[in-house]
């Protein structure tokens, strides 16, 4: 099952700081209508759209599960066809929640 941002929108707060896939910072997820942003400790900014969820969807159904919350796995050199090399581990990140806990919330 492919996520698309209306579902995010839908299992997301208005904001919230999730840890990174490695655990050790945050960065924070902004949805406001039907725009979901993400913004990282460097305060750089992705705005997301379907293909970029669904092609960061994709990645995360077709790993082995031990290996979907690496975010070595989002990025060059395993995966050269990433949409973005710095923003698709937080996107794996916000799908695997979505995934294992329904909809409970990001935080």
């Amino acid at each position: 099952m492919t996520i698309t941002v209306a579902d995010i929108v839908n299992n997301l707060p208005d904001s919230s700081t999730p840890h990174t896939l490695g655990g050790r910072s945050r960065f924070t997820v902004t949805n406001q209508g039907s725009v979901v942003t993400i913004i990282n400790s460097r305060n750089r900014s992705l705005v997301l759209t379907d293909e970029f969820v669904s092609s960061v969807c994709n990645r995360y159904d077709n790993l082995p599960i031990h290996q979907r919350l690496m975010a070595s796995q989002y990025g060059d050199p395993r995966w050269p066809e990433t949409p973005n090399r710095v923003f698709s581990a937080y996107a794996a990140r916000i799908i695997d929640n979505i995934r294992m806990q329904g909809s409970a919330r990001l935080g």
